[in-house]
């Protein structure tokens, strides 16, 4: 009976003496990987701790990874050359809900996002107001599909970070409406479709480091202010296409040093007053003076008569 007491003595002080260390213990995993992740699935890997304990983990899919986005052409993976789109972005359908149209940027976490060109087997057509206009958000480029035929208002305005746009494929897009990228201080370049005829009201306001834009040959109208303060802009073209200027489209933009008018005749040109003005568009350099002086040719409007 004694010896059972004493054993049980032993046994109690032995518990003791290894519980805490036990109780105590924090995994440590040596891991090895069982399958790798790839840009779209995910992998799987295993984990011993030296007290044997095994686990076996998800490994989430490392997503793909772009350079620099090329005009017309669909961003393709770096990694796995695939072409690729951006998944959570939220959509909305249209009135007749034959099609849809783009929301926002929903759970979407890409800073390079390509718009997709269908959502659940129905074509993407159009961007809504204000939908990708929010400065706390880190937007680096982005990609719109040609399936994509209207912009809504402010739709890119205060995208902080947003340095490159491009129109993917053969766009049919006719009009860049009010504010639809104004306010973008890191945008630099940006291949304007060659269909859109009409550049509305500061459209590309206040875009401090735009410094690569090429009007279409189809243009017709620049609205009031389309590209005031876009400073680093140092020459444009002004198709023969083109029939309406609008107030302070270009004033100031302090470094605009030339500008080409491919037809500089037939203008009519109106001060905010209303009176017509008697100018000479005459030599590239003359004319950026003019078009950026926010009294005189840069404080009219012109129409081609």
């Amino acid at each position: 009976m004694l010896n059972k007491i004493l054993m049980g003595v032993v046994i109690v002080i032995l518990i003791g003496a290894f519980l805490p260390g036990i109780i105590n213990h924090t995994h440590s995993y040596s891991w090895e990987i069982v399958q790798p992740a790839n840009c779209t699935e995910s992998g799987l890997r295993s984990g011993k701790c030296s007290c044997g304990k095994k686990i076996t983990e998800i490994v989430d899919a490392i997503g793909h990874t772009t350079g620099p986005f090329q005009d017309n052409a669909h961003p393709t993976c770096t990694v796995c050359g695939e072409n690729y789109e951006s998944k959570g972005l939220t959509f909305a359908l249209t009135q007749d809900a034959s099609a849809c149209i783009v929301a926002g940027f929903g759970t979407c976490a890409d800073k390079n996002i390509v718009i997709p060109s269908t959502w659940q087997d129905k074509p993407v057509v159009a961007i809504a107001e204000n939908a990708f206009s929010n400065p706390n958000y880190i937007l680096y480029q982005i990609a719109i599909p040609d399936t994509i035929k209207t912009i809504g208002e402010s739709a890119f305005k205060n995208c902080a970070w947003l340095q490159r746009v491009v129109f993917i494929g053969q766009s049919t897009l006719t009009t860049i409406p009010r504010y639809a990228f104004g306010y973008n201080g890191f945008l630099e370049s940006i291949n304007i479709p060659a269909t859109v005829t009409k550049i509305d009201h500061c459209a590309f306001y206040n875009c401090q480091k735009l410094n690569n834009v090429v009007l279409p040959s189809v243009l017709q109208y620049i609205g009031d202010f389309a590209f005031s303060q876009c400073n680093s802009l140092r020459t444009i073209t002004i198709p023969s296409s083109v029939t309406h200027i609008g107030y302070g489209a270009f004033s100031p933009c302090d470094r605009l040093e030339k500008v080409i008018f491919q037809d500089s005749t037939g203008w009519k040109i109106t001060d905010r007053d209303y009176n017509q003005v008697k100018i000479q568009l005459s030599t590239p350099q003359q004319n950026a003076i003019l078009l950026t002086d926010p009294y005189s040719y840069g404080g009219c409007i012109l129409d081609k008569k």
